[in-house]
Order: structure tokens, then sequence, then C-alpha cells
């Protein structure tokens, strides 16, 4: 895939994503219930909702929280990036007068 159609399908699914909050965090959900059901599983613990539920809060955590330290770089590059955004559309609001949305 090219780079520009690699920016449209990137911006494309950024919007799907924001159309379907609803079915993105189903999707999410699914995802990390079926991580917490085979590590039950591979434990030897039993399938309950309620151990499969917080199995899959706790992975789901740790996954994060190792994410978090790995990709400390772009998480600052990240809120970098909003805080410039931000700054960039309260300068056109004051310039233009007309409040953004």
């Amino acid at each position: 895939m090219t780079g520009q159609a690699e920016k449209a399908r990137r911006e494309y699914m950024a919007e799907w994503r924001k159309k379907n909050a609803d079915k993105v965090r189903e999707s999410d959900a699914r995802y990390w219930e079926r991580r917490a059901k085979a590590q039950l599983q591979a434990n030897g613990q039993k399938e309950t909702p309620a151990a499969i539920a917080e199995a899959a809060a706790e992975i789901r955590r740790a996954y994060f929280r190792e994410w978090g330290k790995k990709n400390r770089d772009k998480r600052r590059a990240a809120t970098a990036r909003y805080w410039e955004r931000k700054a960039e559309k309260i300068a056109n609001e004051q310039r233009t007068g007309r409040k953004e949305h």
C-alpha cells in the first residue's frame, strides 16, 4: 500500500471509529474477554462471567501499563500535538472572532 493510500485508510478508519464507537467498544470487550478466557483455561481456573470480567480488566490494564512504559515518547509527542492543535484553534478563534467546534 502506498503512503497516500495508507493515510486515506487511516483517516477513513478514524472517522468510522468515531461514528461507530459502540461497535468499537463491543469489539474491544470481546477481544479482552477472549484473552481472559484463554488465560483462565491455561491456569486451570473456572470460567465464570465474574472471573472472565475481572481477568479481562486486569489483562487490559497490564497491557496498557506496559505499552505506556515502552512508548513514553509516543505519549509525550501525542500530548504535545494535542496542545499545539488546541493553541492553534484558540488563536484562530481569536483572530476570526468565530468559535470552532
